[in-house]
């Protein structure tokens, strides 16, 4: 007899001076075959006890049938795997990737919500990471198709197909079938952060390489620069194991600037035993829809079509940060001031807001934005542009401040140009072409800032 308990979902903790907390004692499988032909819902955490369902594979008849069909492969050995992502879209498309070979779906949402504490909308400014550690015992799998599995489902599987709607097929057996597991412990270290690099996919993958390799003393073998990871903020570790013993099961946090203690992993390691062993990875082809395995052609497509509509309403949605670019004008410095913080000039004399031109993106996160640069010149005025060539760091005629936020450098559905004008050294910057045109009244026109989003 088996079954397809699975281990309770862990909490992300509070940071806390402990690193050693634990956690259910409860195993996933009975060790034999652990959750081999059981349900999997691709939406939870990734390779994941808690994403194990009801078993759908009766084994006991399918190895009384065909005893060579259910294959047991000892393995003994160490092995990581690690991924890494622009944003939690991006990142959830890449896990699903590794295990399905579509880079169209996004899987895996349950990993994102452990990292970042989000549930339903993702900031988009965050990059993702993720980093294993694996002491592989044993794979177990299935060497047969769903033709043959068909024949050898288990009853609680068939009544549901006879019986049930495909909500409830979803909610007690998952999505897919489990046909190929690898078994043991596993440490499972999640990373997310905030950067101002301009190729954020590298900067991730950086960042997992650098401060996984700090806090678990690790050489992550890893080739990249460590200058992209300097690009990072407030990045945040999350960790938690899988497999050995309870008593010395490990889960916690580490976050940039708060808390970068080392994280002694050792005692949990050594006691991921083959007799505390858990689902840690899946294997090549591991993972069957379930529909897969019904033979009624109108349960069959009832059931894809849900799980197609359940999978896309657990997507990851992401929020991209915008804000109002304000523009303000000084009639003594005959300045323009574009602003996302109009406190910047509270308490300052002689500014008049002129209205706002459009939202601009307050990080990097959303594809085909560049920065929009702020500099000081020493005609006490300001000056705007899109291209950092036109000034670099500055010059004899002025010195970069900030990124005021990231417009568009060619146009996109829902963006309107930006203007800009040039009288003498000063400029002036409008989404509205009738103002000045092609120049007026001294003003000379110098072309497309950039595009902002309306």
């Amino acid at each position: 007899m088996w079954s397809c308990k699975k281990e309770k979902d862990l909490q992300p903790l509070t940071n806390t001076d402990s690193s050693v907390v634990s956690h259910s004692p409860l195993k996933g499988g009975d060790g034999i075959y652990d959750v081999l032909g059981c349900g999997y819902d691709l939406t939870t955490q990734f390779a994941h006890p808690s994403g194990s369902r009801s078993p759908i594979v009766d084994i006991d008849k399918l190895k009384a049938a065909y005893p060579t069909r259910v294959e047991d492969l000892m393995l003994r050995e160490q092995d990581f795997y690690y991924e890494w992502g622009s944003n939690a879209l991006d990142y959830t498309k890449k896990l699903a990737f590794s295990v399905t070979g579509s880079s169209t779906l996004s899987a895996f949402t349950g990993e994102v919500k452990f990292s970042t504490n989000e549930s339903d909308s993702f900031s988009s400014k965050y990059i993702h990471g993720i980093y294993i550690i694996m002491v592989k015992q044993k794979q177990v799998r299935f060497d047969s198709d769903p033709v043959l599995l068909r024949q050898y489902l288990t009853d609680d599987f068939l009544d549901y197909i006879q019986n049930k709607s495909p909500e409830m097929i979803v909610t007690k057996f998952g999505t897919h079938v489990l046909t190929n597991i690898i078994t043991g412990g596993k440490l499972q270290i999640t990373y997310h952060s905030e950067t101002t690099s301009e190729n954020r996919s590298k900067a991730a993958q950086a960042g997992v390489k650098t401060s996984v390799g700090k806090i678990f003393s690790l050489n992550t073998n890893i080739d990249i620069s460590e200058t992209e990871a300097n690009k990072n903020t407030k990045w945040v570790l999350r960790y938690r194991s899988v497999g050995g013993d309870p008593t010395k099961n490990i889960q916690g946090i580490r976050q940039q600037g708060v808390d970068e203690a080392p994280v002694d992993y050792s005692a949990w390691q050594a006691s991921a035993t083959p007799e505390r062993a858990e689902l840690i990875e899946f294997g090549p082809n591991a993972l069957i829809p379930i529909y897969e395995l019904i033979t009624d052609p109108v349960k069959k497509a009832a059931v894809q079509n849900y799980i197609t509509q359940y999978l896309q309403a657990k997507t990851v949605n992401l929020t991209y940060a915008t804000a109002p670019l304000y523009m303000f004008y000084n009639w003594d410095l005959n300045d323009h001031f574009l602003t996302t913080e109009p406190n910047e000039l509270a308490g300052l004399r002689n500014w008049e807001a002129r209205g706002v031109l459009g939202n601009i993106y307050l990080d990097n996160s959303m594809s085909g934005t560049v920065p929009l640069y702020r500099y000081y010149m020493y005609n006490s005025t300001r000056f705007y542009t899109t291209n950092y060539m036109e000034l670099g760091a500055g010059n004899q005629n002025g010195h970069l401040e900030k990124i005021s936020g990231y417009i568009f450098p060619t146009q996109v559905a829902g963006t309107i140009p930006i203007y800009r004008y040039n009288y003498q050294g000063h400029h002036r910057y409008t989404i509205n072409w009738n103002e000045l045109g092609n120049g007026a009244a001294g003003w000379v026109y110098e072309g497309i800032t950039g595009y902002i989003k309306q």
